[in-house]
């Protein structure tokens, strides 16, 4: 049994051998391809997740969508450290110091999270981060226990 489908610039492929299914991502823009090995208990659930996709096309929809969410972040998270993507966090810490400091991000900084950490590092925030969050109460209006 062969499937396939597509998730972003990736084309994926599963090959059913034995009870263990066997995805096929291969990048379409360079031909190069990797195969991933799944548990057999897996193998179970997902064939049953995907009969449920054929009865109600938007439970297809659904699953396809955490699927790719998943495989990009398990990418993502896989990569060497060298390659991997700036985190959310970090861009958006960037972009406030280098709005505050009137500077600006170099480019690579949002394609590489170690160009972003080094730009972090390089460029301490000129206040630093409060994170006492005391409150002030009047003391009028503090519960006293006495009714």
């Amino acid at each position: 049994m062969l499937s396939t489908g597509r998730i972003g610039d990736l084309r994926t492929c599963s090959l059913i051998v034995g009870r263990t299914i066997v995805f096929r991502i291969t990048d379409l823009g360079s031909g190069m391809a990797v195969d991933i090995s799944i548990r057999d208990v897996t193998v179970d659930s997902f064939r049953e997740q995907l009969a449920r996709g054929v009865k109600k096309p938007k439970n297809r929809t659904m699953f396809l969508r955490r699927l790719e969410y998943r495989i990009e972040e398990a990418i993502e998270e896989s990569l060497d450290l060298t390659l991997q993507p700036p985190k959310t966090g970090e861009q958006t810490e960037a972009v406030f110091r280098a709005m505050t400091q009137n500077i600006s991000i170099p480019p690579e900084a949002f394609r590489r999270r170690n160009a972003m950490l080094r730009f972090l590092r390089d460029t301490p925030r000129d206040h630093p981060i409060d994170d006492s969050r005391a409150t002030v109460h009047d003391e009028q209006s503090a519960p006293t226990g006495e009714e």
